[in-house]
C-alpha cells in the first residue's frame, strides 16, 4: 500500500510503500522506506578557501574569500530537481549490532579524525559509531544503483542523517537519502526511485553487499589499519567503496566495508551479517 504526500508547490513528492511488501533483505534490516518522486536542491557559492581549506564540510567563514571586490547583495546559486530513495535502519538492529562488533576499529579512525582537527586549530566533531554503518551503506548501494539504474556514480549522491538523539532519543536518526538532483526544470525520468520499489529494492541490497564481500586490492584493503586521506578509512578504496568527490558529502572519508559484512573471521560484526554469510553460501 502507497502512501503518497505532495507538498503545495510539487517540488517535494515522496510515496511511502509498507515496508511489509519488502522482502527478508530489506524488512529484516531496514524499517521505513520512502521513494521520492520528485526533489528539489538548492546549490549556492558562498566564496573560496584556498589557502587553508576547512578539513571537512564545516565552514568558517573568517577562512573564505569574498567572490567580489566590493560586496553584493546576491550569492550565485542554482536549483536543480531530482529523485531519491530514503530509508532508516532499524534502531534494534543497530543497538545489537553496537554490541557485538569491534569498536575499536572505528575508535581508531575518530582518534586520526582528532589528530587531524587539533593539527588545524579546529575543533573535532562528535562521530557516532553507527555513522560509519550508514556512510558507508550509502557508498556501496550508489556502486550498486549506478549499475543497475544506469546513472553514473557522479550523477548520484548521498545526505546521511545520523544524530544519536541523546538521552531522551527523541531526535535519533539512522537515515539514509541516495538521491540524483542532475535533471532540468521538470526533473529525472523516475529510473532511481524505481529502484527502490519492492521487489527490485531487496536484489539492489543483496547486490551492493556482494559487491562489498569482494574486493580486487584484498587481502590488503580488508586488512588496512587505515588508508585514504589522513587514515579516514579502513576497510574502502576506490576498487571497493569509494565514490567521485561530488558524491560523498565527507569527501570519501570515514568508511570501512567491515561494519557491512564483518571479517572473514567474524561475519557476525557487520551490521548485514547474517544477510552476508547467506549470500557467500548462495
Amino acid at each position: 500500500m502507497l502512501q503518497s504526500h505532495c507538498s503545495m508547490n510539487d517540488e517535494f513528492v515522496t510515496q511511502k510503500p509498507d515496508i511489509e511488501e519488502y522482502g527478508g533483505e530489506v524488512s529484516d534490516y531496514i524499517d521505513n522506506v520512502v521513494l521520492v518522486k520528485k526533489l528539489a536542491e538548492t546549490r549556492v557559492l558562498t566564496g573560496f578557501s584556498r589557502l587553508n581549506p576547512p578539513a571537512y564540510r564545516e565552514y568558517d567563514k573568517s577562512d573564505q574569500m569574498n567572490l567580489s571586490l566590493q560586496q553584493q547583495p546576491w550569492l550565485p546559486g542554482v536549483r536543480v530537481y531530482g529523485e531519491g530513495v530514503f530509508f532508516t535502519l532499524r534502531k534494534q538492529r543497530i543497538n545489537e549490532w553496537l554490541d557485538r562488533t569491534d569498536r575499536s576499529r572505528f575508535e581508531q579512525i575518530v582518534q586520526n579524525h582528532v589528530a587531524v582537527y587539533r593539527r588545524l586549530n579546529r575543533t573535532p566533531r562528535e562521530i557516532p559509531l553507527k555513522f560509519f554503518l550508514l556512510h558507508t551503506l550509502a557508498h556501496v548501494l550508489i556502486r550498486r544503483l549506478s549499475f543497475e539504474c544506469g546513472y553514473g556514480s557522479s550523477s548520484l549522491r548521498e545526505r546521511v542523517y545520523c544524530f544519536e538523539g541523546g538521552e531522551s532519543g527523541e531526535m535519533e536518526m539512522n537515515g539514509v537519502l541516495v538521491y540524483t538532483a542532475a535533471g532540468d526544470s521538470e526533473g529525472t525520468m523516475g529510473g532511481l526511485v524505481e529502484q527502490g520499489k519492492a521487489g527490485r529494492f531487496e536484489s539492489v541490497v543483496k547486490g551492493a553487499l556482494a559487491d562489498a564481500l569482494w574486493c580486487s586490492s584484498d587481502p590488503l584493503c580488508m586488512e588496512s589499519r587505515g588508508q585514504g586521506i589522513d587514515s579516514l578509512n579502513r576497510a574502502a578504496c576506490h576498487a571497493c567503496a569509494l565514490l567521485p568527490e561530488t558524491s560523498c558529502e565527507e569527501g570519501n572519508r570515514y568508511l570501512d566495508r567491515v561494519v557491512l559484512i564483518g571479517t572473514p573471521e567474524s561475519p557476525s560484526s557487520g551490521y548485514f551479517g547474517e544477510l552476508a554469510a547467506k549470500i557467500i553460501a548462495g
